[in-house]
């Protein structure tokens, strides 16, 4: 066993247990797996992630349902979530309802709203605003989230909330060759930041308001360097 890693979902009650092994094969694993659900009922679901490589990455390609269904679920501001083993959800999920309701504060949107979750992950933040607009689009370059995000939309009978995989700045400017224009752009990117391509196209997709959520506020700062040559920083 290399890493262990859970998920908790605070409202329902439901753990996720991953072992992240180096070989398929892992001695009394599925003893392991009885000791577990026997001690810790609230652990739902226990998956095998196997990743031989020896460096920093966390997760592998290969995954094994050892026990439950593969997935978790919470809820989050009236809205329930699937929650994949790969699939992004903020860690601190009472806290995130606080942040989530400033963004969309801050957003300032109306029932007319076309509306662009950039780095969507499971749809969290489109889905939550989805009743205040006319549309969101949800992007992902995770294959997994985005099935947990269109998912989500069917469990929360959301019918306005359009998801799809790939390069956030790329798909957006096919939609704009569409003819669909954006009012509102939320992006909500890793650490790393935005990257600067993806900022020229947000650039020229021209929102008419962006908010920016940041988990690293030092990439936040170099990203608002370039944004703040095109947009007046209101808060």
């Amino acid at each position: 066993i290399k890493h262990i890693l859970t998920r908790y979902g605070v409202h329902t009650n439901e753990g996720m247990l991953a072992l992240i092994t180096y070989t398929k094969e892992v001695l009394h694993l599925h003893d392991l797996v009885n000791d577990v659900h026997n001690k810790f009922p609230s652990i739902t679901t226990i998956i095998q992630n196997i990743n031989p490589r020896h460096d920093n990455v966390i997760l592998g390609d290969e995954v094994n349902v050892l026990y439950g269904p593969g997935y978790i679920h919470d809820t989050l501001l009236g809205n329930d979530y699937t929650i994949s083993l790969k699939s992004f959800y903020q860690i601190n999920p009472r806290q995130v309802e606080v942040l989530y309701t400033k963004a969309i504060e801050l957003a300032n949107l109306n029932k007319d709203d076309i509306v662009l979750d950039a780095y969507c992950g499971i749809g969290t933040i489109g889905l939550t605003l989805a009743k205040d607009v006319k549309k969101v689009y949800g992007i992902e370059v995770v294959e997994q989230a985005i099935e947990d995000a269109k998912e989500n939309a069917k469990r929360n009978n959301i019918k306005n909330a359009e998801f799809i995989c790939g390069d956030a700045g790329e798909v957006a400017l096919e939609y704009k060759k569409q003819g669909i224009h954006f009012d509102v752009v939320i992006v909500d990117p890793p650490r790393k930041g935005c990257s600067e391509l993806f900022l020229k196209q947000l650039i020229e997709l021209s929102p008419e308001r962006l908010v920016y959520i940041s988990c690293n506020v030092a990439t936040q700062a170099r990203d608002m360097q370039l944004l703040t040559q095109y947009y007046d920083v209101k808060e």
